[in-house]
């Protein structure tokens, strides 16, 4: 009886439909749960931001290649560039006497491949009027889980 296996072939779609709806409520669910979670990431992103804007020090944020990433207000105060002009420059393109930088830098490489911070050195930085800036930084390296560079953070102090 062909009417039989319809109603059978119907049922059977229902029951899919009614599994599917339930995917969908789950589904729902899972996605408001990620967007509450979404919503606290970028509000501790943001805090975080804040704070690093305001903090009483001049910091720069590297990644693993040098490329500068994140300037403290206070950097750019000191040398006189705003982070959009500094972001993605190599830290070399700020300094005032290149040579003893890529020394310096070349130090730090070492460093880092011992795992081991940079606890002090001197410098020079070019401010954007053209002035020389003596300065002393510390680095310390940012590493993943697994001990793989991710960046590095210079505090750094204007010498007297």
């Amino acid at each position: 009886m062909p009417w039989r296996r319809r109603t059978k072939d119907i049922r059977e779609l229902e029951a899919e439909v009614a599994q599917l709806q339930a995917q969908v409520k789950q589904l729902e669910s899972e996605n408001r749960q990620l967007s509450g979670q979404v919503t606290i990431y970028k509000a501790a992103r943001d805090f975080m931001n804040l704070l690093f804007y305001a903090i009483p020090a001049c910091v720069l944020v590297t990644d693993d290649k040098g490329r500068i990433m994140k300037a403290s207000q206070r950097m750019q105060d000191l040398i006189g560039f705003t982070e959009t002009e500094l972001v993605g420059k190599q830290t070399v393109e700020i300094s005032a006497r290149t040579d003893e930088l890529l020394k310096t830098q070349a130090k730090a490489i070492e460093h880092k491949a011992l795992k081991k911070d940079v606890e002090r050195f001197e410098s020079f930085l070019r401010h954007r009027d053209g002035a020389e800036l003596p300065i002393s930084s510390a680095i310390a390296f940012a590493r993943d889980s697994t001990g793989k560079p991710l960046g590095a953070v210079a505090v750094v102090n204007e010498r007297t």
